[in-house]
């Protein structure tokens, strides 16, 4: 009885944040499964794949383009579904998990994306708490749902990526920033740093939130010195972020040496002094985390405003690490992508929410929809979308139905590009030539050599360069020489060599080559066997273009 009325008074405190939920779940799941068995976006399998390899016994990732925490967490998911589909080993092994892995592999993608999901629903319960202590229960509810509408944020529930995880944790930061502005206590500028470790720890883009352990300190201790932290707190704070880091991605130390190579070789892509920076678009992202960016605007610029007449230590500490994140990305060439700020969007939805609030006091549930419907259309239009049909499935059926098996293919990069299996000799040659060379992605050559179904092409990639793939040029290279790779720049010389029969060409993919040698060949010299366009609210996805080319035979 006391735990049914303690539930029931729980429910009407937090009322307001329980209706935003529904909406936020379902934005978040409709059209998870998008694409699969496909894999559209190209950034998806580099984490799955990294977290099935931990199965062969060893935690270190040898490659740390991003920080291995999510994929941790991926790993004790795809260990737990071990347990359950092989009932503990003692029905099924684990090598033919990995060969479930390698041939229906949406169940894998399907998992990643539900926990990506989950922790962005979580998320969103910080940023309610963080609010709630800003300015009360209605203003955090407003917070939450401004966020559970961003579309954004719900684009990226939908990947099996690090960002929601790292979404997560920065909101715990700024709920326990805003509990030790508010409070005060040692422990709570502790766990706050923790936090920011383990957001950076899930994804690299959230270490500019750092600054928000050494912000919160001096604001508490210049604006209420009496009851204020000494330094040796902050200090133990600071390297609570460094230790917590490395607790989530252990082999930055353990392996050094690589994770030094890969830091450089990401920052001469990412890094500050690129010829092209984002400029001021971070910023036009942090007005426009939710709605359109004018909207936005006024929105904050009023929560600032009354902000600093009120409650100056909030102000503070709320706008200055999300203006430190925005320049820091202001001078990356990659840096207008909105998710690299997702570690401040909590901060930038609690000052929206304070300044509607401060405009409009109490706010009628119509007032609420008219405040989410813009983001909430945008992102139920951006789902709509996946629940279509997509080109390049259409394209992979008919291939199947219409190429022979064995038949040799060149394709572009593979998220943009029909999903072509390959034949078993193929594998195997794969298999032999990456086993030679040390690469990890034998293994996978390997599961798919020993659970082969039959059937199957020979299937080459346009080699691509690091600056087409927005890729650092030793990962570039690292994973070119992991995969049957053709570098056709100058022409379809090299391909007619290798008795290439059919070149597919995808739109997604021309966007950055129409003019190369390869594809005007390939549309002059070759026959147009299939054609495959999206039409607006039917099918979506690349145009597509299937040529027969002829052979040096």
């Amino acid at each position: 009885m006391e735990f049914k009325r303690a539930f029931a008074a729980g429910t009407r405190r937090h009322r307001a944040f329980l209706a935003v939920v529904p909406i936020a779940a379902l934005l978040r799941l409709t059209g998870i499964g998008y694409g699969l068995p496909a894999v559209f976006n190209g950034d998806e399998p580099h984490h799955v794949n990294v977290a099935i390899s931990f199965g062969r016994g060893s935690l270190n990732p040898g490659i740390f383009k991003y920080p291995t925490l999510w994929m941790y967490v991926l790993f004790a998911v795809y260990a737990a579904g071990f347990v359950l589909w092989s009932g503990a080993g003692l029905l099924r092994s684990v090598q033919g998990f990995g060969e479930l892995f390698v041939w229906h592999p949406e169940g894998f993608y399907l998992a990643g994306r539900l926990l990506a999901a989950a922790f962005s629903l979580g998320g969103l319960w910080w940023v309610y708490r963080a609010g709630s202590l800003a300015g009360g229960r209605a203003s955090g509810a407003l917070a939450a749902a401004l966020l559970a509408v961003s579309a954004p944020l719900v684009e990226s529930a939908h990947s099996v990526k690090p960002d929601c995880l790292m979404f997560f944790f920065a909101a715990w930061s700024w709920r326990q920033a805003m509990a030790y502005l508010s409070l005060g206590g040692a422990r709570r500028l502790l766990f706050c740093a923790a936090a920011v470790g383990l957001s950076v720890s899930s994804q690299y883009t959230a270490a500019p939130l750092a600054v928000l352990v050494p912000v919160v300190w001096l604001a508490r201790r210049s604006f209420r010195p009496g009851r204020a932290d000494r330094a040796g707190v902050l200090a133990a704070a600071l390297a609570v972020v460094g230790l917590v880091f490395l607790a989530g991605t252990p082999f930055a130390l353990l392996d050094a040496p690589a994770f030094a190579r890969d830091m450089r070789d990401s920052w001469a892509v990412h890094g500050a002094g690129q010829a092209v920076s984002a400029g001021w678009r971070p910023f036009f992202n942090l007005m426009g985390f939710s709605a359109p960016w004018p909207l936005g605007a006024v929105a904050l610029a009023a929560g600032a405003v009354w902000l600093w007449r009120r409650r100056p230590t909030q102000f503070i500490c709320l706008l200055l690490p999300c203006l430190a994140a925005a320049l820091f990305f202001s001078r990356q060439a990659v840096g207008g992508n909105p998710r690299y700020l997702y570690s401040v969007f909590p901060a930038v939805a609690i000052l929206a929410a304070l300044g509607v609030r401060a405009v409009f006091g109490r706010l009628k549930w119509a007032a609420w929809l008219l405040l989410l419907l813009p983001g909430a259309w945008s992102s139920w239009s951006a789902d709509r979308e996946l629940l279509l049909p997509d080109t390049r499935n259409v394209a992979s059926a008919w291939i199947q139905e219409n190429l022979p098996p064995g038949t040799r293919i060149l394709s572009d990069y593979e998220a943009d590009s029909p999903r072509v299996a390959m034949s078993l000799e193929f594998a195997q040659r794969n298999h032999e030539r990456t086993k030679a060379s040390g690469h990890p992605r034998r293994r996978y050559y390997q599961l798919m050599a020993t659970g082969h179904p039959g059937g199957g092409y020979e299937v080459y990639q346009v080699q691509r360069e690091a600056a087409e793939l927005l890729s650092g040029p030793w990962h570039a290279r690292w994973s070119a020489s992991g995969r049957p790779v053709m570098d056709v720049h100058e022409g379809l010389g090299s391909a007619r060599k290798a008795d290439v029969e059919v070149v597919i060409l995808t739109s997604y993919g021309l966007a950055r080559n129409e003019s190369e040698p390869y594809v005007r060949q390939a549309r002059s010299q070759g026959r147009l066997l299939a054609e495959f366009r999206p039409e607006p609210g039917k099918i979506r996805g690349p145009r597509i273009e299937i040529h027969r080319i002829g052979t040096a035979r």
